[in-house]
């Protein structure tokens, strides 16, 4: 008789499973999956602080120095995707800045003389931009490498003429040849410390301007000027994560788990 049970039992235990048996959830939540590091799609908002080293590109030239400005500061929205479903490298970014552009004039060593224009040796313009820009990055668990490059829009929106000979009216004021709206390239690259849910990186970025100062022909003389702003920002920053960053989701473990279990039943 003890015999006879024995046998049946292991029949049991060797005859294959019902199709419609599943294993349970809870089950396959014991069920040990490899654990490594996997770059998911995620979304990061964050907050920026940095300083701008502000400069013309002008046309005829003028002797200038890099003028360094501080309290470039913006929000942005950042989201990390995969090229072609299984890249996890690529993603793009929108924020909304308070900058800066400016120039400011350098005396001459020979005669001591600064160049101005319409009485300004310096010019400080506090600017609205809003950048979008497609990013690089590569990924470790703690580490991350970044580049980026895109277009960017600005309005121009107070400005700060010094120098001897400023005419009270244009201290502070725009004229009607100055141009308030802005454009261009922008670019840069740096690095990410990552302790999930938050990110730190270090950035610099420069920015290259399409759009002159002033109307090139504003002097109603043969010769056309022009100044565009060439400015770099250098930059800290921390992101927070709104979705999961690395790993696989719940579902994901249990649909590895469900893999193992049923290859091995079979």
């Amino acid at each position: 008789m003890a015999l006879a049970f024995s046998c049946t039992l292991s029949r049991a235990q060797d005859a294959p499973l019902p199709d419609h048996f599943e294993y349970t959830d809870e089950y396959l939540d014991t069920v040990k999956v490899s654990n490594i590091f996997k770059l998911n799609d995620y979304w990061m908002v964050g907050v920026e602080y940095g300083v701008s080293f502000v400069r013309q590109q002008f046309v005829p030239r003028f002797s200038q120095e890099t003028m360094m400005v501080p309290g470039y500061k913006g929000v942005t929205l950042t989201k990390y995707s995969k090229m072609f479903g299984y890249m996890p490298y690529f993603g793009f970014q929108i924020g909304f800045y308070s900058g800066h552009e400016g120039y400011r004039f350098k005396p001459s060593k020979e005669t001591g003389y600064t160049p101005n224009l319409e009485g300004a040796e310096q010019v400080v313009m506090q600017i609205y931009e809003v950048p979008f820009l497609t990013q690089v990055h590569y990924d470790t668990e703690y580490f991350k490498l970044i580049g980026m490059i895109g277009i960017y829009g600005a309005y121009r929106n107070t400005i700060e003429r010094t120098g001897p000979s400023v005419a009270p009216e244009i201290a502070n004021s725009y004229r009607d040849f100055d141009y308030r709206y802005d454009y261009g390239l922008q670019g840069g690259g740096g690095f990410g410390l990552v302790f999930s849910p938050f990110e730190f990186h270090v950035t610099a970025k420069v920015r290259y301007s399409w759009s002159s100062l002033f109307a090139p022909d504003y002097r109603q003389t043969l010769d056309y000027w022009y100044a565009y702003p060439f400015d770099v920002m250098v930059c800290g920053s921390l992101h927070f994560h709104l979705s999961k960053r690395n790993g696989r989701s719940r579902a994901d473990l249990r649909r590895e788990a469900k893999s193992i279990v049923y290859e091995n039943k079979e």
